[in-house]
Order: C-alpha cells, then sequence, then structure tokens
C-alpha cells in the first residue's frame, strides 16, 4: 500500500487520507538498511532486490518498510519524531521460462512508531 500522512493506520475508509509524496523509506533486513527508495506523488514507492540469493521466505520473515522522513513533513500537526513500519506481504508471482522467477512484496498497514 501507498504511504499515507497519518500516524493512524486504522482510519475508517471514508475518510480521505493523502498521500506522503517525497518520503524517504528504506528496506531494513534485521535492522539493517539495505535499500532506500522516494515514495512519488501517490505515496507510492518501489524497491528492487536482485540475485540468485535472495530468497523470499527470509526477506518476509527478517525484513519491513520504514518511512525514515517525519511525518510533520507532511503535517505541522503530526510527530517530528519517529516514523511509519509495515511488515511485507507476498504480492504477484510471475515466473518466466524455468530460471527466472519475480516476487512482488508489498507493505502491509504502516503503523506509527515513535523509535525507528
Amino acid at each position: 500500500g501507498p504511504v499515507r500522512c497519518t500516524t493512524n493506520a486504522t482510519v475508517s475508509s471514508t475518510v480521505a487520507i493523502p498521500p506522503f509524496p517525497g518520503a524517504q523509506v528504506q528496506l531494513r533486513c534485521s535492522g539493517v538498511p539495505v535499500a532506500t527508495a522516494t515514495t512519488n506523488s501517490t505515496g507510492q514507492f518501489t524497491i528492487f532486490l536482485s540475485g540468485s540469493s535472495t530468497n523470499v521466505a527470509t526477506v518476509l520473515r527478517t525484513c519491513n518498510v520504514v518511512g525514515t522522513t517525519p511525518l510533520s513533513t507532511c503535517n505541522i500537526a503530526l510527530p517530528a519524531v519517529g516514523g511509519l513500519v509495515a511488515n511485507l506481504v507476498p504480492g504477484l508471482s510471475t515466473t518466466l521460462g524455468n530460471v527466472l522467477s519475480i516476487t512482488n512484496l508489498v507493505p502491509a498497514i504502516f503503523q506509527y512508531v515513535q523509535n525507528v
């Protein structure tokens, strides 16, 4: 899902929550940043992992996505410390021939965490 400008991921679906454009997000595995991206105007981002050693089960178990740009950047009323964190869940998978498998992982619901 997109990165939204809110600390409350459980807001009613009838409330329009603006996206968080220009937010820096990191893919962290076992707490270590391994890739970085910036959200677009709709709060979406893409991070690519490649290599034969990338194991989807390990990534799902040990990695998460962390928004490192303070929420106060998109709304002055929101906290200037902390950030948004989401676990990863499987998305669509594609197999090309017998040698290439592409698995899309997507962030689950982002939650506000004071100490990122």
